[in-house]
């Protein structure tokens, strides 16, 4: 008996579903949440501030931020697939100032605002080990 987990959508039996039409199955190589938290950035008026985090994966993940640029204004900002903001403090796009290397989360909060802010985010570190 092999031990794991399956998951089947509403209307088939995880018994009888072949792999392609699981949700999830242990069995199979997935793409997984290496490293995930949250955090807090203070960032004076019209300046920047750069975040790292390690995740020590030894590849390149995928990274995910989502951050709230406006304390309790309730948007939410994806980064880096989608990005649509009117608000005058976001997450460099820059390549060379927001990327993942195979040690390393790395981003810029940039805030051409008058006044400091101090922005909260998710971050999300995902990637198949290979193990």
């Amino acid at each position: 008996m092999t031990i794991g987990i399956k998951v089947s959508p509403s209307g088939k039996d995880v018994k009888t579903a072949t792999n392609k039409e699981l949700i999830l199955n242990s069995e199979l190589g997935t793409i997984k949440f290496l490293k995930w938290g949250t955090n807090t950035i203070s960032v004076n008026a019209s300046s920047n501030a750069t975040v790292t985090i390690s995740h020590d994966a030894g590849f390149f993940p995928i990274p995910l931020i989502y951050s709230e640029l406006t304390p309790g204004s309730g948007r939410w900002y994806a980064k880096p697939f989608n990005y649509i903001s009117t608000e005058d403090t976001y997450i460099d796009g820059n390549l060379d100032n927001t990327y993942a290397n195979t040690s390393n989360l790395v981003f810029k909060v940039i805030n051409n605002t008058g006044s400091s802010k101090t922005v909260s985010c998710y971050y999300y570190v995902i990637g198949e080990t290979g193990k």
